[in-house]
């Protein structure tokens, strides 16, 4: 069965309507105060970026044996101080994951309901963030502990063969173990985005959990691997003419907007047309799928009914009564 023969599905239609309603939020009016709240809820949204782990190796054995000679001398010191600023790295990880899940739905709810509010869906998705926070805390320790194997298989590796003649045996290691560490980098980066961009709207809609939201998602992607993977690949295109066209304005700024955008929250709050067209196009390429997936207009406030208005009555002519005695 063709899977492009549903509706008509375009990576292209969405973007004058998110440009539209990136207008529509952010210019129609334009007002400071509300640049401010909502890019506050933008910037907690992204808190926490999708990474990946890295692997590097100096290609000389003299430096290895060195280095294997100082880990052995002093691994009690090692051990104690990585175990310490590990804690410290993930108490501080958890924290900012957890505000980040809470602001995707506060981010959300500015888009998608068009209002510039921060305590109201703080307080409104709280059950929801909640749920994605213990789904992206989960997916973290999961690809921790794959790189950890690997990089620790790799060490342990590099060790064991250190004395052995060239430096074939370490090269290989690299060679083996680099591609596995960017395919878990690539699958985390592919989850993460599908959770910001479809989790977050799909819980909304149906006040479930992160994992029933998974589950609905998981079957609308079956069914439409293609076209999903065509809005992948639009995605980097987009990242990289949004990156490009940053570039040129930081050149001609002499790097001052650079400078300016590299700030925490201010750099949000001054990029925040982009993020509310990457917000809102996501949410406008979901509601092609049919009108259950419409995140905008299932937020959208119904309309006042208006009061009946009575009929006018036509003017009665006024006939005079008779004059008695005549």
């Amino acid at each position: 069965m063709n899977e492009f023969a549903g509706p008509r599905i375009s990576v292209i239609d969405p973007i004058s309507s998110a440009m539209a309603r990136t207008k529509l939020i952010l210019f129609q009016p334009f007002n400071l105060d509300r640049w401010f709240l909502i890019g506050f809820c933008a910037w907690l949204a992204d808190l926490t970026r999708p990474g990946g782990p890295s692997f590097s190796y100096r290609n000389s054995s003299h430096s290895t044996e060195q280095i294997g000679a100082q880990i052995t001398q002093h691994l009690p010191i090692i051990i104690f101080v990585g175990a310490v600023l590990l804690t410290i790295g993930l108490a501080v990880t958890v924290v900012l994951l957890w505000l980040s899940s809470r602001g995707r739905f506060m981010f959300f709810h500015c888009v998608a309901e068009n209002r510039d509010e921060v305590k109201a869906p703080w307080r409104k998705y709280r059950q929801l963030g909640n749920s994605l926070f213990l789904f992206r805390l989960a997916l973290m320790f999961i690809v921790l502990f794959c790189s950890g194997l690997l990089i620790a298989a790799a060490i342990i590796l590099g060790i064991t063969l250190r004395h052995a003649a060239g430096p074939l045996p370490i090269s290989l290691i690299a060679v083996a173990g680099i591609p596995l560490l960017v395919i878990i980098a690539v699958a985390f980066a592919v989850i993460e985005k599908f959770a910001k961009d479809f989790i977050v709207p799909l819980m909304a809609l149906r006040n479930c959990t992160c994992t029933v939201a998974w589950q609905e998602f998981l079957d609308l992607l079956g069914a439409n691997k293609g076209r999903f993977a065509l809005y992948l690949l639009f995605q980097i295109a987009l990242t990289l003419a949004v990156a490009a066209l940053l570039f040129l304005v930081a050149l001609a700024t002499c790097c001052c907007a650079g400078c300016i955008i590299m700030i925490p929250y201010l750099g949000t709050v001054l990029l925040l047309p982009v993020h509310v067209f990457t917000r809102s196009y996501s949410l406008l390429y979901l509601a092609q799928y049919g009108p259950a997936y419409d995140a905008i207009a299932a937020t959208a406030p119904e309309p006042q009914p208006q009061p009946e208005q009575e009929p006018e009555q036509e003017p009665r002519s006024y006939t005079p009564p008779p004059i008695q005695g005549l």
